[in-house]
Order: C-alpha cells, then structure tokens, then sequence
C-alpha cells in the first residue's frame, strides 16, 4: 500500500540518490565505499531518516552489514552443497553470494513481486509441512518476521524444517525497550505510526532473544560493534544493525507445539 508516508520517504530517497550519484562524478575524493558493489562514493542516500542506501546499487545498511560479517568470518555459510533458503530475497548481492556453491532455493508468501525470479510460494507459520523443503542448512530472513501476526507459529516451523546444528539467520526493525505489537485490529495509518511501516503488526525490542530461545533456538546475536571501526564507517553500516544467529541443536527434537505468540 503506497501511503503519503511512504511516497514522500521513497521520493526523498530518490532525489538525494541521484544527488548523490552527481556528486560522485563531480568529486574527486571518496572517502566511502560499498562493500557489495565495491563503488566509492561521498555518502548513502537517506532513507528512513538516515544515510542507509548505496547510490550506486542501492544496496541497505543492513545487506552490506551481513556481507561484512561473512567476509570478516563472524557467520559462515553452510558447507558447499548445502541448502540455504532464503525468505523475501530481495537482496541482490546476497543472492548471488548464498548461490555460490550452495543449494540456493528462494521464497516468499507473494512470489509474483518479484517478476520472473524462481520463487517459491512459502508460507513461514507452515513450512514445516512442505517436505521440498525440510532439511535447510541455513534459513535466512531480513525484515519478516515484523510482518507475521504469529511469530511464535512461523519460529516453531522454521526450527522444525532446520536440519539439526542447522540455523535461522534474523534480521528485524529494533527499538528500545521491549516488543510491543498489535492487540486490536489497526489501521494501516495506526500501524504505520505505531510499528513504522503500514503492514507490519509489532516492533521489536529488548525481550526478541527469549522469544528465539523459547522455541529451542541456540542464540546468538552479532552487532555492528563485533566488526571493524574503520570498516562500518566506511561501507555505511548502522551502528545498530543486529544479525540474530538461531541455531537449532545437533540433539533436538521437533519445537513444542505451542502459539507462542508473545505478550
């Protein structure tokens, strides 16, 4: 749904994108550099309020922080042939980095959206009852699990269609303080006011760690300040970027069967 909100954000972010872009021919020096695309430049456009947006490939804080973290050896992709799911992929330079080598299967509740990319119709709350895709290695999600009205359904199936010592990787929107989500139907304006974003039903906090472990998860949360100073300053990562690392244990059973939509 295109609100006001969201046609002035993504207009704002286009004008100072190409700002940007005729900056760079202008200007000699470049003190950045996007490590997805590798193109210097003097800044990121602003989207949501701050610099996040890679002029050159549109690239968000939040893909160059998780390529960071791969090549800096804090997370690592399964061994080669392994199975690596990928939920709303809409990450370019990611996709082509968990191809590599890998079983790389791709899904999404909306496949259409994404034009003629092979993507699965994947539904997280269920996807345990998909047996093409039972055994994943690694499941990766950004930005998802703010959309689920039950979290606690899709956390359950994600970990029950892990392969044991498989994991979940999760980024989500963070605030302070502890989640707070919808508990009455809202508006798409109320949500958007509320959660950030029209179509997304909570926002996350402090508590997000015991709703993973709840489920069985082994957690493990990587953060901007795990990697090099110089390095987050120069490919434009947020310092508040978070990857939640959710490995399901060698010797698991299945998740409890529980709505464990949190309160």
């Amino acid at each position: 749904m295109l609100t006001k909100r969201r046609l002035a954000r993504a207009l704002f972010a286009q004008m100072d994108r190409i700002f940007l872009q005729l900056a760079n021919r202008c200007l000699a020096t470049h003190h950045l550099e996007c490590n997805a695309c590798h193109a210097q430049t003097v800044g990121y456009f602003v989207f949501e309020g701050r610099p996040d947006g890679c002029p050159q490939c549109s690239s968000f804080s939040r893909e160059r922080f998780v390529l960071l973290a791969l090549d800096s050896g804090l997370i690592h992709l399964p061994m080669p042939g392994g199975r690596i799911l990928h939920i709303a992929p809409t990450e370019r330079h990611l996709r082509e980095r968990f191809r590599q080598q890998h079983e790389y299967l791709a899904g999404d509740l909306a496949p259409g959206f994404y034009g003629n990319l092979p993507i699965l119709k994947v539904d997280l709350t269920a996807i345990d009852r998909n047996p093409k895709l039972a055994g994943v290695d690694l499941l990766y999600a950004s930005h998802v699990l703010e959309h689920i009205p039950n979290d606690g359904k899709a956390l359950n199936a994600i970990y029950n269609t892990l392969r044991p010592s498989g994991e979940a990787w999760f980024l989500v929107p963070l605030r302070a303080g502890t989640t707070i989500e919808e508990d009455y139907p809202l508006s798409s304006r109320e949500r958007e006011e509320r959660f950030g974003q029209w179509d997304h039903v909570r926002y996350y906090g402090s508590d997000i760690r015991e709703r993973f472990s709840r489920v069985g998860f082994e957690v493990q949360v990587i953060d901007a300040s795990c990697l090099p100073l110089k390095k987050v300053e120069r490919a434009g990562i947020q310092f508040d970027e978070k990857i939640f690392v959710c490995k399901r244990p060698m010797a698991s059973t299945t998740a409890p069967s529980l709505n464990l939509k949190a309160g």
